[in-house]
């Protein structure tokens, strides 16, 4: 199939059956930071291979999760590049394998700000901002205009945490206005027009999605307390 960079595209996030996502609290550093190996086994050239870092070490920066290359780790993350497979990743840490599937190649490009960043939050955890139980108030779906076999990536989860935090406009798991429509038509409409531009347009996390990992993984320092990019309150 051919993929869009932008909007990047989701279909094959991997969503476990079980009630809660596991978090990689497993290995912790000598300074108590969470540790989440992983490899990169797809090729990617040196400017890929760099930004997928530097993201790494922002959230790194910003949390107590610490993104380290694989030592003898039997649960780690592998990073691979398949043509035709476009953006994908595991939701938080599955012990059967955790895969970041970014594709770069001649067909479309995912190793963007935007979309690392985005698959990156899903490998430690953190599910789509509009799938909370308490969009409604924030967002219209139209369902009309979403590609069937797309739908359930807007269905509500249940199991989604909040942790208290307020919604996120900014987050960078957030869906575009436009995204999965099948003519280009408004998928998610936000109840404050103000906002409807913002979603799906950041190219960085929000300091409330750095907040929300803070929160979920009882981080004793979190940066984003104190700087970060916008948040919607």
């Amino acid at each position: 199939m051919s993929i869009k960079a932008e909007p990047v595209c989701y279909e094959r996030i991997k969503v476990t059956s079980i009630p809660h996502v596991r978090k990689w609290d497993e290995v912790k550093d000598d300074e108590g930071n969470y540790i989440i190996p992983f490899v990169i086994r797809g090729f990617y050239v040196d400017d890929e291979k760099k930004l997928i870092r530097d993201a790494m070490d922002d959230i790194g920066a910003n949390t107590c999760i610490r993104f380290r290359e694989r030592r003898d780790e039997e649960t780690y993350v592998e990073i691979i590049n398949k043509e035709g497979e476009g953006c994908s990743s595991s939701l938080g840490r599955l012990p059967s394998g955790n895969r970041l599937q970014l594709e770069a190649s001649r067909i479309g490009n995912c190793v963007t700000k935007k979309i690392v960043f985005h698959e990156l939050m899903h490998i430690i955890g953190m599910d789509h901002e509009h799938k909370r139980q308490d969009r409604d108030k924030y967002v219209k779906i139209h369902w009309e205009n979403i590609e069937e076999d797309s739908r359930r990536f807007f269905e509500k989860d249940n199991n989604i945490d909040t942790y208290g935090l307020p919604y996120d406009f900014y987050s960078i798991t957030h869906f575009g206005k436009n995204e999965f429509s099948m003519d280009d038509t408004i998928t998610i409409e936000t109840i404050d027009k103000k906002y409807q531009d913002i979603i799906g347009e950041q190219s960085m996390p929000s300091r409330n999605d750095y907040r929300k990992i803070c929160l979920m993984y009882g981080c004793e320092k979190c940066a984003a307390e104190n700087k970060g990019s916008h948040t919607s309150q």
